[in-house]
């Protein structure tokens, strides 16, 4: 009788620790399971021919990767900037010029949202506000973009 209580003790941890429930992130967030962390400032300032970029990692044992938010540009006529979300390896072929695999892509936009998940496990990414298109005209960003995972070991801060 007492191995059922332990297996259903043991079958809420689990569910706690990976559902993408509400209910179950409230719980990550308290047990500090939980990450979310922002990729970029609120505002970024993106010259005429130019581009921004902000690297971010994920570590080993992070689980239900996702990067979300949005974001809305002004300047030029149109306003219109890309956004890209790249592994490290499709950074750097896109800053030599080739083109290469991206997990988001926006196309030219003044404003758009991201929702993207991410493979298990650590890696190291890039967001990019592209605006090398643009010979003249500058932009502003307002960005407000978080990446969130899940940890199977709760992080202690001493």
């Amino acid at each position: 009788m007492g191995w059922v209580f332990w297996i259903a003790v043991l079958a809420l941890i689990v569910w706690t620790a990976t559902s993408t429930s509400p209910y179950a992130q409230q719980v990550q967030e308290f047990a500090n399971l939980a990450h979310a962390e922002e990729i970029t400032p609120a505002v970024v300032s993106l010259g005429a021919h130019n581009f921004a970029a902000f690297k971010f990692t994920v570590p080993s044992g992070a689980g239900n990767v996702t990067v979300r938010g949005q974001f809305s540009s002004t300047g030029g006529s149109d306003g219109a900037v890309e956004a890209y979300l790249l592994s490290d390896a499709a950074f750097v072929s896109w800053q030599d010029g080739y083109s290469s695999s991206t997990y988001y892509e926006s196309g030219r936009v003044a404003q758009s949202s991201i929702d993207v998940s991410l493979p298990m496990g650590p890696g190291s990414y890039y967001l990019v506000f592209n605006n090398k298109f643009s010979p003249r005209a500058p932009k502003t960003v307002q960005a407000l973009i978080s990446v969130r995972y899940n940890r199977w070991w709760p992080s202690f801060h001493l």
